[in-house]
């Protein structure tokens, strides 16, 4: 972020604290009122969305529950559904959120478009979206400075208090002891740290013990076209591999020069039966697409994974906390960290060490990779088994828990 940059967000949010933080204080709240806001502008997924969907059942005892989004196409699903919502930025929404109690989000982005000034003096919720393998929020203000000069440095500080980016929470979940005393205190301001399951693993847990399908609710916002698709390869004798890769600020990720390795990727598919699917990061610099392939499938990445998950039978990743929720299925992980080095120097720093932290064999090269498939899902070859009931005992406090209920019961005792 450049001088120029930096002085225009600073004085464009001058603006929401001279008119709208004294409004937050001058319009009262309505103690039952409760917003949730996904991450990205409201993208309907992760722990929101199914904290959100288990809070409906409450509707009737007088709470007023919304989902606020920048999405159009969502809102629209959601008004379709009958589900409450408010689209922002309309007066509707700003009215709303300036008579908000409580504000509950799973991501540090939340706070944008003049919501955090809207909610000033709501009582905030930070359920987080993922075990953090990777330094977050407090722990990397600096990272992704480009300039070493101390006002710059500065001036970002201020903008980053001034913007909320790193605001004091009433609660934060936290999924165990340990990543409480390793990962949630050192990266959160929070007035209390709470141990709970995150609500989107309570509902892959109960789907695989339980063996249901997902609800029409649960599957809103999925990709239902590729699930339903991987269904049915799935019972013609297809192995099904997930690769969800996280994003890189600085590039060079697959999808950027994706010609060579996606053509072996598929020529390998087709010898094997195996379906890959590909999800990449919502993030916006991984908005990419593949061409047309018949091994490879483009899951949108805009759009909840987690009905997904019990149909795979292997995940391929690198980074992503994602493999910290498929340790509930108990099924083989690789890890593909091909560009390893300038990961933890370019893009993020990791909190633990990689090789203890990931249950997994890692591949820095494809044939390494493609070996690793052929031997995991063909030989059941599973040297990990072990290394992943230890990691997800760390990682979380309970098998299966009673996450949204629990977590329900700390936001209305606010």
């Amino acid at each position: 972020m450049d001088l120029k940059n930096l002085f225009s967000k600073i004085l464009m949010f001058f603006f929401g604290w001279i008119f709208l933080v004294p409004l937050s204080y001058t319009i009262p709240k309505k103690k039952k009122r409760i917003a949730f806001i996904g991450r990205d502008g409201g993208l309907f997924l992760d722990n929101v969305k199914y904290l959100y969907i288990h809070a409906q059942k409450y509707i009737q005892n007088g709470y007023d529950i919304y989902f606020i989004t920048e999405k159009k196409k969502i809102y629209n699903e959601l008004r379709f559904k009958n589900l409450p919502c408010a689209y922002h930025p309309t007066i509707s929404s700003i009215f709303m959120m300036l008579t908000t109690n409580i504000v509950v989000i799973d991501s540090p982005s939340w706070m944008k478009r003049y919501k955090y000034f809207l909610l000033f003096r709501s009582k905030r919720v930070q359920l987080w979206h993922g075990v953090p393998l990777k330094k977050i929020q407090l722990e990397c203000q600096d990272m992704g400075l480009r300039e070493n000069i101390p006002l710059v440095k500065a001036l970002t500080s201020l903008y980053y208090k001034v913007a909320g980016y790193f605001p004091t929470y009433d609660i934060v979940i936290s999924t165990s002891p340990f990543f409480t005393r390793h990962a949630f205190q050192q990266a959160f301001n929070a007035k209390k740290i709470e141990e709970k399951s995150y609500p989107r693993n309570e509902i892959l847990k109960q789907k695989k013990t339980n063996g249901q399908e997902f609800s029409e609710l649960e599957l809103l916002w999925a990709d239902s076209k590729v699930i339903d698709s991987v269904k049915k390869l799935k019972q013609t004798g297809n192995k099904i591999v997930l690769y969800a890769p996280t994003f890189r600020e600085t590039g060079n990720d697959l999808f950027e020069k994706q010609a060579n390795f996606f053509d072996r990727w598929d020529e390998f598919g087709k010898e094997k039966n195996v379906i890959f699917v590909i999800k990449s990061h919502p993030f916006p610099k991984s908005l990419y697409t593949i061409k047309d392939y018949s091994n490879i499938i483009y899951y949108d990445n805009t759009k909840d994974v987690y009905p997904l998950l019990s149909i795979t039978d292997l995940l391929i990743t690198d980074y992503s906390s994602i493999y910290f929720d498929y340790l509930f299925l108990n099924k083989p992980i690789i890890f593909f960290p091909y560009d390893f080095e300038k990961y933890i120097t370019s893009d993020k720093e990791l909190r633990f060490d990689y090789n203890s932290f990931t249950p997994g064999p890692k591949c820095r090269y494809q044939e390494m990779l493609e070996k690793e498939i052929i031997e995991t899902l063909f030989f059941e070859k599973d040297t990990f088994f072990e290394q992943r009931r230890k990691i997800k005992n760390l990682a979380f406090t309970s098998d299966v828990g009673n996450g949204c209920e629990e977590i329900w019961n700390l936001i209305t005792q606010l």
